[in-house]
């Protein structure tokens, strides 16, 4: 079969209210993950051979794009920081904005000897932040925590392909102590939407990605940077910091969290759209 006849009938199947252009882009992605056809192969109109079983998987994924499924759980993966991490339903699909996260962690400073950090990431989802750490410095120890099942599953997925080195933990934040000691570093990107923020927010975030890692109470939308802050104090050595992702809309909120449990040098940073969109802390006993 001709490679930009496959790609032209399956992008016709697409019947979304995105744009031609996403549309196409949709079809190219899909092209390469299942048939490893680059956008310059179809363009070229590369002859390919297509099996049934082919055309039946290229089928299913237009009905799960046209019911609004995410891109990335049809396909079952996502790309972050250079390396694509599998995504399920059970967890958020990585975003630039936590790639950007990952770059505000510090690293420690050169002495000319290997320095092991001990590093945690709070709520690891996928574990695309921890496992990211681990590959930017080697010598750190690496752990992960999540409450879910369902993630810690994936995210399991993921060590065992990426980085084996990571270790992975059950915790529930909100209702337990943080069973690691002597933290260097604890990294987070804790749910943080308003359950009133739902109206703004995209259909195809609200019906596919899990709510347990989206959203907070309206009457106390803080609460996983109070719980990091409170337990985070109590297992981070001298001079630890903490570094969170936040929502944009209680920047200042955020930064009195950490204030009042007397962190010192708490700096609210802007992404790289101008919002609100990080706190770091750093943990200094009297």
């Amino acid at each position: 079969m001709n490679a930009k006849k496959l790609y032209s009938d399956f992008i016709e199947k697409i019947k979304l209210e995105e744009s031609a252009e996403e549309i196409q882009q949709l079809g190219f992605m899909v092209m390469e993950h299942e048939l490893g056809l680059s956008t310059t192969e179809i363009l070229m109109e590369k002859d390919i051979e297509v099996s049934t079983d082919v055309q039946s998987k290229l089928g299913a994924i237009v009905q799960r794009l046209n019911k609004h499924e995410p891109i990335q759980y049809v396909l079952g993966d996502e790309e972050f920081l250079g390396k694509r991490f599998l995504v399920s339903p059970a967890v958020l699909i990585p975003r630039p904005e936590t790639e950007e996260l990952v770059k505000q962690v510090p690293f420690p400073p050169a002495t000319g000897e290997e320095t092991t950090v001990r590093i945690l990431d709070i709520g690891t989802g996928s574990g695309c932040i921890a496992i990211s750490l681990k590959s930017l410095m080697p010598h750190a120890e690496v752990y992960a925590t999540d409450v879910s099942d369902e993630a810690l599953s994936i995210a399991q997925r993921n060590i065992d392909r990426l980085e084996p080195q990571v270790k992975l933990l059950k915790h529930d934040i909100l209702h337990e102590d943080i069973p690691i000691k002597d933290v260097d570093i604890i990294v987070s990107n804790p749910p943080y939407v308003a359950q009133q923020e739902k109206k703004s927010m995209q259909q195809h975030v609200l019906d596919h990605e899990p709510h347990v890692a989206l959203f907070v109470p309206d009457n106390d939308p803080l609460i996983f940077y109070k719980a990091i802050a409170a337990r985070g104090k109590q297992v981070l050595k001298p001079g630890g910091k903490v570094v969170v992702e936040i929502n944009a809309l209680y920047g200042n909120e955020t930064v009195s969290v950490f204030e009042s449990e007397t962190y010192t040098d708490v700096a609210l940073i802007k992404d790289m759209n101008g919002k609100n969109r990080f706190v770091i802390a750093t943990w200094n006993p009297a």
